[in-house]
């Protein structure tokens, strides 16, 4: 959600109504000067009115009140109490970040002890606490949950691991975890690079000096620089392919010379 500020309005990227009954919403984007509130119309006819109120994800949206957020259903139903921190993306204010549904869990966040900052945590659909507070955020993955699992961050430690729906680690710390691409996602750890797939497994070792996410052909291109050639890839068994050694270039587009076709012996290829 981002406000943008012009002339004393916010422009918020939201519809005007949105009507349970017709389970949609009803006018056009527009302007909402400042303090406006978001209406929605109940199941039971009533009117209650937001800061903000998100798209639906899994049959809920996140609402804001008074600087704080909560999560009510398609009736209007408010499933927790509107109690939790809102967070802002760093170094873009005032852009501020809602949590969505996925998998049944949304991740929420409350104010650390020391006061200085936010820890975050799970609720379920009935708006019940599941996991410890014990997560820093991960603004890029926002926690979410993919075929039973999620990248999160630790609060303490600051490491990103992954978790699963019991929210147990199931993989190693790492400095950073990337968005998944088709399934697997770019780890780094130290200087170095390296692959897991969305269990948290490692599909090769963690030694690469660059690496890039994965094509939908099953081939990521990563390598050292050690190796005189640009062109190295890993599959998604942890097997390397080498230009000199498993493959021919040629140019894909003859009028873009900086981009080439790496082709394998067995006919797979790989867009660069």
């Amino acid at each position: 959600m981002r406000y943008l500020k012009q002339n004393d309005m916010e422009i918020r990227e939201s519809f005007a109504f949105f009507d349970c009954e017709s389970n949609r919403w009803i006018g056009q984007v527009h302007k909402f000067k400042h303090g406006e509130k978001f209406p929605f119309k109940c199941k039971d006819g009533t009117i209650k009115k937001y800061d903000f109120i998100s798209e639906f994800h899994e049959g809920f949206a996140a609402i804001e009140l008074n600087g704080k957020m909560g999560f009510i259903d398609k009736d209007g139903k408010e499933i927790c109490p509107i109690k939790y921190s809102l967070a802002a993306i760093p170094d873009i204010p005032p852009t501020l970040i809602y949590s969505v549904f996925s998998e049944g869990y949304a991740k929420v966040a409350k104010t650390s002890e020391d006061g200085r900052r936010l820890v975050w945590g799970y609720i379920d659909t009935e708006g019940i606490e599941v996991s410890p507070f014990i997560y820093g955020n991960t603004y890029e993955q926002n926690g979410s949950f993919h075929n039973g699992f999620a990248v999160s961050k630790m609060f303490k430690s600051n490491k990103y691991v992954v978790i699963n729906k019991e929210f147990i680690e199931v993989s190693k710390e790492y400095d950073y975890i990337c968005n998944s691409s088709y399934g697997y996602s770019i780890v780094k750890l130290g200087e170095h690079f390296g692959y897991i797939d969305e269990t948290g497994k490692e599909i090769c070792e963690v030694k690469y000096d660059y690496a890039y996410r994965f094509h939908k052909d099953g081939l990521a291109n990563a390598g050292l620089h050690e190796r005189k050639e640009y062109l190295q890839f890993v599959d998604k068994n942890g097997k390397e392919y080498h230009l000199e050694e498993d493959g021919i270039l040629y140019p894909y587009d003859e009028s873009n010379p900086t981009k080439y076709r790496y082709v394998f012996p067995d006919d797979r290829y790989f867009i660069v």
